[in-house]
């Protein structure tokens, strides 16, 4: 279990990395039509590493799946603390918990007919026991600037398996991280409720949560250093083309459409520190 659990997380960070890379394959990654997770939203990205009880946390995955067209899938979830960098610098997943999805850890994707089976699937609640005894191994910068804790999301329907790692974090740090919110995407300067037709600029207005948003991380020697957080944008859509894919704040893409048919547009901002939120735009 340790080891298929390992190469299938490490499988996926290299994905990635290679679609950031690689501008073809990128491109390819943001036009929805296959099956993928376009983000886990966590209710609390950050951990509260000085806790003693039970902490629970809400993941909800983005799904997209236009050219399966509604089926269902075994959806089976595991979590744990990398215990990697205790070593070294390589996550590793050791001792991973079982986590049960709901629906008998099923997820049927017709209940998205209306939104082109793309959006929000089922969230699931884990419990996270006790994370200041989790993390006490750690050194104290490593506490304070905080300890991944892997959920690992695997989709299967009949041949096709898709894995998924979303990264929690428990922390010393207060005050722990919070999700962005989306106010609106912006197409030519004004914001929409629909996926665009013609071609023009999208942008996206958020506001960032949680404060300050200048956090502090802490150095080897113990040194406090502060850190101003930074937004990345990705676009996902059904036709035509949105150049770049993937943006940084205050900047815009193009979209040049295929033809004057509107599109599924889905903009998802994420911060360093595990924030997410996502806008789903009907065409």
């Amino acid at each position: 279990m340790k080891s298929k659990l390992t190469v299938l997380m490490i499988s996926s960070v290299l994905s990635f990395l290679l679609t950031s890379c690689n501008r073809a394959e990128f491109e390819e990654f943001s036009e929805l039509g296959s099956l993928r997770i376009l983000g886990v939203v966590a209710d609390s990205p950050e951990v509260d590493g000085t806790a003693t009880g039970t902490v629970n946390i809400s993941l909800t995955p983005v799904i997209s799946d236009i050219d399966g067209a509604g089926r269902t899938f075994a959806v089976t979830v595991v979590s744990c603390l990398d215990t990697g960098f205790v070593q070294s610098s390589q996550p590793s997943c050791e001792n991973p918990t079982a986590e049960a999805y709901p629906n008998g850890g099923t997820f049927n994707t017709t209940g998205l007919a209306a939104s082109d089976f793309t959006g929000a699937m089922d969230p699931i609640t884990i419990s996270i026991n006790n994370p200041a005894s989790l993390i006490a191994d750690f050194s104290s910068t490593r506490r304070f600037n905080g300890v991944s804790y892997y959920v690992i999301f695997n989709l299967q329907s009949g041949s096709e398996n898709f894995t998924f790692v979303k990264e929690l974090v428990i922390t010393e740090r207060t005050p722990l991280n919070q999700n962005p919110v989306i106010d609106s995407i912006q197409f030519n300067g004004s914001a929409i409720a629909v996926g665009p037709s013609s071609a023009g600029e999208l942008s996206m207005e958020f506001t960032p949560a949680g404060e300050p948003e200048t956090y502090q991380e802490q150095r080897s020697d113990g040194v406090l250093e502060s850190v101003t957080e930074s937004y990345l944008i990705t676009w996902f859509y059904s036709s035509g083309k949105v150049s770049p894919g993937r943006i940084l704040t205050d900047q815009s893409s193009t979209f040049k459409p295929d033809n004057t048919t509107a599109i599924r547009l889905v903009g998802v901002v994420k911060d360093r520190r595990g924030g997410t939120a996502f806008v789903n735009l009907s065409p």
